[in-house]
């Protein structure tokens, strides 16, 4: 299903030389910068927010569920490295948590955005009820 995916909508846009080949660290504009976050996919990229008092960071597979917030060690049967991926995902919490930096996963149903704090077992999510307000603000 993929390839034929790839052979339908990518290649041909790279075949007709409109694909600028970017990697980590691109700045897309001012305060959106490409961000290597490897392990589920070899060379998957997400998007950071630096924008003002917006952060915020696009992390596409690299979280798939909330569960793996509260354990970065749990990965998917579809990890390309789930040693890899793990580290990943703890540099995205940290870096959430020291940031104040919102994380959108791709896959996330419901709630499909966070912020993140430590505890004392190690992180837990604070999902958004709606734009600027969070489920500890609404008690």
């Amino acid at each position: 299903m993929h390839v034929l995916a790839l052979e339908d909508s990518v290649l041909p846009v790279v075949e007709a030389g409109l694909v600028d080949l970017v990697d980590d660290g691109y700045d897309v504009a001012k305060g959106l910068t490409l961000t290597h976050l490897p392990g589920h996919t070899a060379h998957q990229l997400g998007l950071r927010v630096d924008r003002g008092d917006a952060r915020a960071i696009f992390c596409g597979d690299a979280l798939h569920s909330p569960v793996q917030i509260i354990d970065p060690e749990v990965s998917t049967a579809f990890c390309a490295d789930p040693r890899i991926a793990a580290a990943t995902r703890r540099g995205l919490l940290e870096d959430a948590v020291e940031a104040n930096r919102l994380l959108v996963p791709a896959h996330f149903r419901g709630h499909r955005r966070a912020h993140i704090r430590c505890n004392s077992a190690g992180f837990e999510p604070v999902f958004s009820c709606h734009p600027g307000q969070t489920e500890q603000a609404k008690e």
